[in-house]
């Protein structure tokens, strides 16, 4: 093998959901293991970069890197958030890759693709933040967020079943109007819009105004 050869694996969305690397406990280990290495300074977070190219429709891509000390890994996810693309080409919003380098010789070891890992990473963050802030008496949630948060959330609190928190209806003009005002495909509901949401469900129902 020539001694100056740059040698790195290229991984698929394909190769990496048959490899495993998608399921949900695995990512829900690695989100708290990561966590705390970053309050224990074991890992690098600079600040993201986003160049964005056209304000009105916030089409940006994000550059975010992180270093893991320990496992002399420096990577870094390249982001593609285009919200248009779904009216104009019909197809998803979000694109991204993540590049992997080694601290030892600083040679990339991996070009993998990114796409998937950002929405396991959305899901696993909110589930662990709701382990950590939950009532701990609570014993049901409402799918509000999205199938991967929900799931995650279920997975990390070992929820069985569903409790209609936010009113069918309430959801339903809710949905409706990010349908016909957002280029997006998905109207799951943001932090803001939920509490919105809670504060008139819990206002105008009295079995849920606790």
């Amino acid at each position: 093998m020539d001694k100056h050869a740059i040698l790195y694996r290229n991984l698929s969305q394909e190769d990496l959901i048959q490899s495993g690397a998608f399921s949900m406990p695995l990512a829900l280990n690695a989100t708290k293991r990561s966590l705390l290495q970053f309050r224990d300074g074991e890992i690098l977070f600079p600040e993201k970069i986003v160049q964005t190219f056209n304000e009105e429709t916030n089409e940006r891509i994000n550059c975010l890197p992180a270093t893991l000390l320990p496992e002399k890994i420096c990577g870094v996810k390249w982001v593609s958030v285009f919200p248009p693309n779904p009216a104009q080409f019909g197809t998803q919003n979000l694109s991204a890759i993540i590049t992997l380098s080694s601290l030892e010789n600083g040679y990339p070891v991996c070009v993998m693709d990114g796409t998937l890992c950002s929405n396991m990473r959305v899901a696993a963050i909110g589930a662990v933040a709701a382990d950590l802030l939950a009532k701990k008496d609570v014993e049901s949630i409402y799918q509000a967020f999205g199938d991967r948060r929900a799931v995650a959330v279920k997975e990390i609190t070992k929820i069985p079943d569903e409790v209609y928190l936010l009113s069918p209806s309430m959801l339903e003009g809710i949905f409706k109007t990010k349908q016909h005002t957002s280029y997006r495909t998905s109207y799951c509901l943001n932090v803001q819009e939920v509490l919105i949401a809670l504060s008139i469900c819990s206002s105008t129902n009295p079995i849920i105004e606790n």
